[in-house]
C-alpha cells in the first residue's frame, strides 16, 4: 500500500462485504467505500422494492447463513466438539504423516506437498499440534457460565493472528488489555461474557495462561467455546468487537454493537464506535441505549438499503472455500470458478475492456 502511495499506482484490495459470498475492492488497508455508503444515502428514506434484495434478505436472516465465514466457523465449530480421544488419535496420525514427510525431504524427495519448501521442521509442527491438543483440554475443563439471561455484554474472541488485530485493531493486538478495559468501564450489574473463536482450536492455540488471567477478572465470564455465538449474540445487551462478522450478526439481529476500530458500516446508525479508551464507559452505556430504541422496522429498512448499495457496488463468488486454510474438499474446477468471478470482477472494476 504505502509503495503504491508513493509512486501514485492505484492500490485496490479484495474484501469481503460479511454478507453471502459478496466482495468489494477497497482503496485502503482499512477496508472503505465511499461506494457503499454514497449509494446508501442515495435510498435515504426510500422503500426498497427488489425481489433480489427481499430474496438475499431472507437468506442472511436464516441462524447461520449469514456469510461464507459464519458456514466456515460452524464447520470449525463441529470439529471441536469432537471428544478427546478422536483428537489424540489425530495427533498420532499427524505426526505419522508428519515424519513420512520429513524422512521424504531428507533424502531430497519433493512431492506436491512439499515441492515449494527449503526446509521442514521435524518438531516444531508437531508441538503446535500437541498444543492445540492441551488447550482443547483446558477449555474442556473450565466451569463455564450457564445461565444467559442476564444483563451482559458480549465479546468475541478475535482470531490471532489476523487483519482485525494486527493491522486495523493494532492497539488491542493484546486482546488481554481490551478486556480488562471493558471489565474496568463495565456498567454496575453487567457481565462481560468471553468466547474463544472456534479456528483457535484449528490453527494456533492460545496459552492456558491466556484464559487464566481472563477469568481472574471479577466480573467476567467465559461462555463455552462450543456454544454458536449467534445464540449469544441474540440474547446480549450489547456486542463489542474490533472489526468482524459478528458486528454485521447483532446488526442483523436488533443488537447493538461497539466497535473498537472505524466500522465499515457505521452509516446505517446501528453501531457505536470508540475513539478514545478514555471514553469507554461513556461509549458503552451510548451503545446500550440503541437497544432501549424499538425501531425494528426501520432497521429492516436500513438493512435493506445497505443489501441494494451492496449489490450495486460488489462482486458474486461462487466458492470461496479455497481462501479458507481448512479447505480441504476443493479441485481444478474450484479454483478455475474462482480465478473467473475473480476475473470478471477486476475488468468490471477497472473498467478494462
Amino acid at each position: 500500500y504505502s509503495f503504491c502511495k508513493y509512486y501514485n499506482i492505484k492500490f485496490i484490495t479484495a474484501v469481503p462485504t460479511r454478507f453471502q459470498n459478496y466482495f468489494y475492492f477497497a482503496n485502503d488497508l482499512f477496508y472503505s467505500n465511499p461506494k457503499i455508503k454514497k449509494n446508501y444515502l442515495l435510498y435515504n428514506n426510500k422503500q426498497i422494492k427488489s425481489k433480489i434484495v427481499d430474496d438475499l434478505y431472507k437468506k442472511i436472516s436464516i441462524e447461520g447463513n449469514l456469510s461464507s465465514d459464519v458456514i466456515l466457523v460452524r464447520k470449525n465449530l463441529n470439529i471441536a466438539k469432537s471428544n478427546i480421544l478422536r483428537k489424540i488419535f489425530n495427533l498420532i496420525l499427524f505426526s505419522i504423516k508428519h515424519s513420512i514427510l520429513w524422512l521424504l525431504l531428507k533424502f531430497n524427495y519433493k512431492n506436491l506437498t512439499i515441492v515449494n519448501h527449503v526446509s521442514y521442521p521435524f518438531f516444531q509442527p508437531i508441538f503446535e499440534q500437541y498444543k492445540k491438543l492441551t488447550s482443547f483440554v483446558f477449555l474442556s475443563k473450565i466451569k463455564y457460565i450457564n445461565n444467559l439471561n442476564i444483563k451482559y455484554i458480549y465479546l468475541p474472541l478475535h482470531k490471532t493472528p489476523e487483519f482485525s488485530t494486527q493491522i486495523k485493531g493494532n492497539k488491542f493486538m493484546d486482546q488481554l488489555y481490551l478486556i480488562e478495559s471493558l471489565s474496568k468501564n463495565l456498567p454496575v450489574g453487567y457481565k462481560l461474557l468471553i468466547k474463544e473463536h472456534p479456528s483457535m482450536l484449528d490453527s494456533q492455540a492460545r496459552t492456558n495462561n491466556f484464559y487464566e488471567i481472563l477469568m481472574n477478572f471479577p466480573n467476567v465470564e467465559m461462555v463455552d467455546f462450543r456454544l454458536p455465538g449467534s445464540e449469544i449474540v441474540k440474547k446480549a445487551q450489547l456486542v463489542v468487537i474490533l472489526d468482524g462478522t459478528s458486528a454485521v450478526e447483532a446488526v442483523i439481529t436488533g443488537v447493538p454493537v461497539l466497535t473498537m476500530v472505524p466500522f465499515v458500516y457505521d452509516f446505517l446508525e446501528l453501531s457505536v464506535e470508540n475513539f478514545d479508551i478514555t471514553k469507554l464507559h461513556l461509549d458503552l452505556k451510548k451503545a446500550i441505549l440503541l437497544k432501549k430504541k424499538n425501531f425494528n422496522k426501520e432497521r429492516k429498512l436500513r438493512i435493506k438499503r445497505l443489501l441494494k448499495s451492496i449489490l450495486l457496488c460488489s462482486h458474486n463468488m461462487k466458492n470461496t472455500d479455497i481462501f479458507y486454510y481448512t479447505a480441504k474438499e476443493f479441485n481444478i474446477n474450484n479454483f478455475k470458478d474462482v480465478a473467473k468471478d475473480y476475473s470478471n470482477a477486476l475488468i468490471k472494476e477497472l473498467k478494462l475492456k
